[in-house]
């Protein structure tokens, strides 16, 4: 005789079946047997969990406790991934998780079924260098050097290690620039090529790494000076020179120097009225609208030889009436 049922699963009280022999067939004592229905084992995790590193370590011991039923009693066994990674058995409560996001997986079997659940723990870091002071972009001159600086504390006590590596965008990525390992980048002596690239430091903390900002180099070019004369400045006594500058950009201020001393109120872009009265070395600098500077070449005024004998100035009107005295050269 083959009997079969359905069973519910955690039927009170157990399953009773009594089997007793048909009078018609083997006559024989009737056996009564019990059966017990036990229910399928269930999991359930704890919520997710956030929680600090200690101070000091980048890690954190994490207790917990997983809700487990069935009949017999579950073994559990764990799984780790991601931050921190392992497997075993029991929950894994009280392991040390480290600084991230890590995802435990808890197993529970019985000889009635397997089941699963799963959670995550995320450990934050609690030396995590943080940017107070972001860099700022930077407009300089050619030639000139400019600096980027970054200001960066660690909890909780603002004095954690923190190590810089300054980078460089290509254009596709970043990329590390040789020994900028301090809180301020020096751009010594920038070029035009350099205008519009951008910078950002790698601040890597105990246990983490994070990026400033980016910042943008602009360069900007220098002004070009180019000085002409009116004649050629070897000059006779009653040739009067003017000297012009030609800048580029234009809209800029000048100042003058003979022989490396400013001439007072000579702002302009040109000197006039010079004559063999000043003999010397001229030089301008030109400041244009951006702030960059430019020097001009010198300009040599010297007195041009000749066989005339000049009377220069002349000394008074009743005196104009010399002339030039032509001295006859006897050799």
């Amino acid at each position: 005789m083959l009997v079969a049922f359905n069973p519910n699963v955690g039927s009170t009280p157990d399953y009773t079946i009594t089997v007793t022999g048909l009078p018609q067939s083997c006559a024989g004592p009737s056996k009564t047997f019990n059966i017990t229905v036990n229910p399928t084992p269930t999991i359930t995790c704890p919520a997710n969990m956030t929680v600090a590193s200690d101070v000091g370590v980048c890690n954190k011991t994490v207790n917990y406790t997983p809700t487990v039923t069935g009949t017999p009693a579950p073994t559990l066994s764990y799984v780790l991934t991601g931050a921190t990674t392992g497997s075993g058995s029991g929950s894994g409560s009280g392991l040390k998780f480290n600084v991230g996001v890590t995802t435990v997986t808890i197993t529970a079997t019985n000889i009635c079924a397997t089941v699963t659940c799963s959670f995550t723990i995320t450990v934050t870091d609690s030396q995590l260098p943080t940017v107070t002071t972001q860099p700022a972009n930077r407009t300089v001159c050619a030639g000139s050097n400019a600096t980027f600086t970054v200001v960066a504390v660690t909890a909780p006590s603002a004095g954690g290690p923190i190590a810089y590596q300054w980078q460089l965008w290509n254009g596709s990525t970043w990329n590390n620039i040789a020994g900028a390992t301090a809180a301020t980048l020096t751009l010594n002596s920038v070029t035009q090529t350099m205008n519009t690239n951008s910078y950002r430091v790698q601040l890597t903390g105990l246990c983490s790494t994070v990026f400033s900002n980016f910042a943008t180099l602009y360069v900007n070019p220098l002004p070009t000076i180019n000085l002409t004369t009116s004649i050629p400045p070897a000059l006779l006594p009653t040739q009067v020179l003017t000297i012009t500058a030609t800048t580029a950009p234009g809209g800029g201020s000048y100042v003058w120097f003979k022989n490396g001393v400013v001439i007072p109120g000579a702002t302009g872009n040109t000197l006039a009225g010079l004559t063999v009265s000043d003999i010397g070395t001229y030089r301008v600098v030109y400041t244009d609208g951006n702030g960059c500077v430019a020097t001009s070449a010198n300009v040599d005024i010297t007195g041009q030889p000749s066989d005339n004998l000049y009377v220069y100035p002349v000394p008074n009107q009743e005196c104009s009436m010399l002339g030039s005295i032509t001295k006859q050269m006897s050799r």
